[in-house]
């Protein structure tokens, strides 16, 4: 693969739905979580649209008379038995990072997660090495938004601030990196391999040819 220069750096990334597959995990465990506390859910509601956002804010939309923090702690205690181990990387993240890192580029994780949850996350698929910040949410009481984490990495990085973007999956994803006054690029309409691509200004065909036919 031939490198010539970054294009973007620092490099900020979501992690749910971009850097990892956490859905069915997260959707198993919300389904815990309402059943453990009676919360039942409609049929024609997709769980998998909650992945990423704010706990609080999923569970006043799914269970609006339940009770909130007494939800969190079922969905918390039955996610970090079940689904944090069991979390896979998005196809071709980790090469990703490794070829970002090896380029020098700044890498961070901003994430509505607990930063707790999310770095063994990132150690489970071998990249937390490679991250040199991973900002999440306080377990309790932490509204912030995410426009507001992002800010908050871009403070902690401040010296190796040159052009930063921010990769998500959501357009809430889009409006932080706008909120924070940083670029944006979508994971989903584009894969990692393409991404890498745009980040480090590699040729196109050497991409092609690592992917195999």
């Amino acid at each position: 693969m031939s490198v010539t220069r970054a294009r973007f750096d620092p490099v900020l990334c979501d992690l749910d739905g971009t850097l990892v597959d956490s859905g069915p995990g997260i959707v198993a465990s919300l389904r815990a979580a309402l059943r453990a506390e009676g919360a039942s859910v409609l049929p024609d509601v997709d769980l998998g649209s909650f992945v990423g956002m704010p706990l609080e804010r999923i569970f006043l939309t799914l269970a609006p008379d339940g009770d909130v923090r007494r939800l969190i702690d079922a969905y918390r205690s039955d996610y970090e038995a079940h689904g944090l181990p069991s979390t896979p990387s998005m196809p071709g993240a980790v090469d990703a990072i490794g070829a970002l890192r090896r380029a020098g580029v700044a890498l961070a994780v901003v994430t509505y997660k607990p930063a707790v949850f999310a770095e063994r996350i990132l150690d489970a698929i071998g990249v937390r090495a490679a991250f040199d910040l991973v900002v999440g949410r306080e377990l309790h009481g932490d509204a912030r938004s995410k426009g507001e984490l992002i800010a908050g990495a871009l403070r902690c990085l401040d010296g190796r601030v040159r052009l930063p973007v921010y990769i998500g999956d959501h357009e809430e994803d889009r409006l932080a990196a706008a909120a924070a006054g940083i670029a944006f690029l979508p994971y989903g309409p584009q894969d990692w391999h393409s991404l890498e691509a745009q980040l480090l200004d590699v040729e196109v065909a050497s991409v092609h040819e690592r992917m195999g036919p």
